[in-house]
């Protein structure tokens, strides 16, 4: 997943110069945050409107701008935002065009949250089933299969290392709704669950 796919594009180039109460008419009252430049629309810092304690001020805005010098690029993945975003303990981050290194938009916190809720397919109803594997290849393709030969749809996989036992947690999110069916399938092909229930999904 990278991050083009999540980033914010429309928020403010905010110059240097410009006055407080002019820079909130530019942002978004609902992502109140801007990027600051020089008048070649260079990268100088961020800005987050949360953060300034006047709003009808004609002090200049740059005096609230953090000169960061954490940024990602549009062709980086996600994760490596969250690990950034991690490190400098800031809601967001600019997002930089790697041609000319010129801001293009922001990726946030709430951009994570929104590609996690698609990456686990929170959104959709289905069943949810935990296992816990060896971490050996060829697990995973045994339950893939499995689901193929039955006709149920995967919506979403995901994985961890549990390295303290060598072993893998794996959740398999399927377009079903009855929870007992999935399990007597799993059962009468002697696949192991941990834990299957069935989510209602954002939508209903």
């Amino acid at each position: 997943m990278l991050v083009k796919n999540w980033m914010k594009r429309d928020v403010p180039l905010i110059k240097v110069g410009t006055e407080v109460k002019k820079a909130f008419e530019m942002v978004d009252p609902l992502f109140p945050v801007g990027i600051l430049v020089d008048d070649k629309n260079n990268f100088l810092g961020i800005i987050d409107f949360n953060k300034i304690p006047r709003r009808f001020t004609k002090e200049e805005v740059s005096k609230y701008a953090v000169c960061t010098d954490y940024h990602i690029y549009p062709e980086d993945h996600i994760e490596y935002a969250a690990i950034l975003l991690a490190e400098s303990g800031e809601s967001f981050l600019p997002v930089l065009d790697e041609r000319d290194n010129k801001p293009i938009g922001t990726i946030s916190v709430f951009d994570m949250l929104d590609a996690l809720v698609h990456l686990t397919a929170f959104e959709e109803k289905g069943v949810e089933i935990t296992f816990l594997l060896k971490d050996i290849p060829g697990q995973l393709k045994k339950i893939v299969d499995l689901m193929y030969e039955y006709n149920i749809n995967i919506l979403s996989v995901l994985t961890y290392r549990k390295a303290e036992n060598d072993q893998r947690k794996l959740f398999i999110k399927v377009n079903a709704i009855d929870v007992k069916k999935i399990k007597k399938i799993l059962d009468e092909n002697n696949l192991t669950i941990e834990n299957i229930s069935f989510e209602e999904g954002l939508w209903g």
